[in-house]
């Protein structure tokens, strides 16, 4: 007799398999990709809840056939913190797709998360608009970008080697220095450092107040998301007032489709300013013009730093489809107040690198 379908918890004596599975139920570069990242993200991560990695299995007849992943992830909802759970990784074999399954696991798994969030292109964002029992909210989020050096950048899109001349030469006078000179702030000072010390649960501290719902950020998570990454490098821009941070940014860059680029994955400044944000930002366009970086990309960016990023010259990815926050909480009976305010995108600081939107590259 064969064994039946069953959708059951992850255990790390099932990893060898769940590896086979991805081979067989993603690209060869999502697969490797996921394995790389196995142990950091899901085995080993320090904030796996009762120290245990949460992933369902769908098994049929044995075989691992789907899957999905969460992580467990602390928000600071109104100064407090919480427990919440982000949905990320899912994968079903070819030939077990058009099976309803997402929803028989996202069913599965509600109870174990009842508050939660996920990241969503606009395939996934049409396929589970929301789930019985559930209230949810949606925030669109649409990425902004600088170029480096314009004429390199016509040179490669169009091929033209005078149209990118034409270009610099355009680019080059008053406008250019206004959008890349060096500010200042009084007091401040921006370095590059290695990694993240105890500084930063002094300053997270001090602004964890300063947003509704935001990812909680002291040493120890910044550490493990963006010092121990296995299968990534970052570059850590600090700003200082005296010996304390008052703000910081993670930089990362990518070679893609031979164009070396940039991307702001996340950030935090004391009080909201964007005067500390902006130093930040021009440091980090300075440091990868210098690096022969030919853009800047920031694909998620909440009020008032779009606008400051308008400013220093950031203009929307119109190729781009974008992607969505979906944030999840049960609905009925009389909902506390901190899950109302997670369901509601518009109380969130949000950046890339929260969640697993910029693990996928």
């Amino acid at each position: 007799m064969s064994e039946p379908s069953e959708i059951v918890r992850y255990t790390r004596a099932d990893r060898p398999q769940v590896f086979v599975f991805l081979a067989a139920a993603a690209s060869a570069a999502d697969s490797a990709r996921l394995m790389r990242q196995w142990d950091w993200k899901y085995d080993a991560n320090p904030f796996n809840r009762d120290s245990e990695p949460y992933v369902l299995l769908w098994r049929d007849a044995g075989e691992i056939v789907g899957m999905l992943g969460a992580l467990t992830v602390r928000v600071c909802i109104d100064g407090a913190e919480h427990v919440v759970g982000h949905l990320c990784d899912w994968a079903v074999r070819p030939d077990h797709r058009g099976q309803r399954m997402a929803r028989r696991m996202l069913d599965r798994q509600r109870p174990d998360w009842p508050v939660r969030f996920a990241w969503q292109n606009e395939i996934s964002r049409k396929l589970s608009p929301g789930m019985i029992g559930d209230s949810s909210g949606i925030l669109r989020v649409e990425p902004v970008a600088r170029p480096l050096k314009v004429g390199d950048v016509v040179q490669h899109t169009t091929g033209s080697r005078l149209l990118g001349h034409v270009a610099a030469m355009l680019t080059q006078g008053p406008l250019a220095g206004l959008l890349t000179r060096r500010a200042t702030v009084p007091g401040v000072n921006v370095a590059e450092i290695n990694g993240f010390d105890d500084r930063f649960d002094d300053f997270w501290q001090r602004v964890r107040r300063d947003y509704r719902v935001i990812l909680v950020r002291d040493q120890r998570y910044l550490q493990w998301r963006f010092a121990q990454r296995p299968d990534a490098h970052y570059r850590i821009l600090v700003a200082t007032r005296g010996t304390a941070v008052v703000g910081y940014l993670v930089l990362r860059e990518v070679e893609q489709e031979g164009v070396r680029r940039g991307y702001l994955v996340d950030f935090l400044v004391a009080e909201r300013s964007t005067e500390i944000f902006s130093l930040l930002v021009r440091h980090a366009l300075t440091s990868l013009e210098q690096g022969g970086a030919k853009w800047l990309t920031c694909r998620v960016v909440v009020p008032p730093f779009r606008r400051a990023l308008h400013r220093l010259g950031f203009v929307p990815v119109v190729q781009s489809a974008g992607g969505y926050l979906r944030t999840y909480r049960p609905e009925g009976g009389s909902p506390d107040h901190a899950s109302g305010l997670f369901v509601d995108p518009a109380n969130w600081f949000v950046t890339m690198g929260d969640g697993d939107l910029e693990l996928s590259s």
